[in-house]
């Protein structure tokens, strides 16, 4: 929010004199002035390598490491079934994770 407003002022500093667009460049929404002003660029898979991934993969991984000791030791299962179904869930999991942050990206950075 606050580098939003930054970037607002900033497009506001470029109209104040003909040669101050030299020094107030804008790129185009605010979201992606905000984002050209912290130098950070994202590619597809920049969202695997944040904070709230790394912890939502973790998540994913217990996830399915419960899944996996459910299958196995109530259901009674073969052991192939439940190691099938925790890649499965964690793979699951950690995709609703990244989706999730993604959406999010999205809505913050407009």
């Amino acid at each position: 929010m606050c580098f939003r407003g930054i970037a607002r002022i900033r497009r506001y500093y470029s109209t104040l004199a003909p040669d101050a667009a030299y020094y107030f460049p804008a790129g185009g929404t605010e979201g992606a002035d905000a984002q050209t002003m912290l130098g950070v660029t994202y590619g597809r898979s920049a969202l695997w390598f944040t904070t709230a991934s790394t912890i939502g993969i973790v998540n994913a991984a217990l996830g399915g490491t419960m899944v996996a000791l459910l299958v196995e030791g109530v259901l009674q299962l073969p052991r192939a079934v439940a190691l099938t179904a925790a890649v499965v869930v964690a793979l699951g999991l950690a995709i609703a994770v990244v989706s999730y942050e993604r959406r999010r990206f999205a809505s913050a950075l407009g």
